[in-house]
């Protein structure tokens, strides 16, 4: 009877740091996805904001309101630099996202995805300037997922 004394009161003790162990790994796990997902996601609603998400290396960004990118033009030629948007990000708009680009976009790298988005091209080959319309893929993915590029030409076209 002493034994199953012994062999029970090992077994709860037992039991409760198991569990005690189990819940704080947990709790780290869920610690360690919110960290994560700090460092990889980022919501932007300016320029600033999500040129420096792409450079940060941020792999989810959304896109809360009307951006405008492309500012940076070659001293040379006057061609608009393309903005870069590397492998495996996905840009996405919350419900009024929007993205205007005065240049090209050129993807960096495979997996890129648009989503849910707004994109409007505006360049045009007024005053003898070279229109930037263009998304250059350089051979890599890119998945459109409801994304809307219509805009209404200059002669109602």
């Amino acid at each position: 009877m002493k034994n199953m004394r012994l062999w029970l009161l090992a077994a709860v003790i037992a039991f409760s740091v198991s569990h005690s162990v189990t819940a704080t790994e947990s709790a780290g796990i869920e610690q360690q996805q919110e960290i994560h997902s700090e460092h990889t996601e980022a919501t932007v609603s300016t320029t600033s904001e999500f040129l420096d998400a792409l450079s940060a290396g941020k792999k989810l960004i959304t896109v809360n309101g009307q951006i405008t990118i492309g500012s940076d033009a070659d001293e040379k030629t006057g061609k608009m630099l393309p903005v870069v948007i590397p492998a495996g990000v996905t840009i996405q708009g919350a419900a009024n996202g929007e993205i205007t680009c005065r240049c090209p976009i050129q993807l960096g790298g495979d997996d890129v995805v648009l989503r849910d988005l707004r994109i409007v091209f505006i360049s045009t080959n007024a005053l003898g300037s070279v229109p930037h319309r263009e998304i250059f893929l350089a051979g890599y993915g890119l998945t459109l997922d409801n994304v809307d590029t219509y805009a209404q030409g200059g002669d109602d076209s």
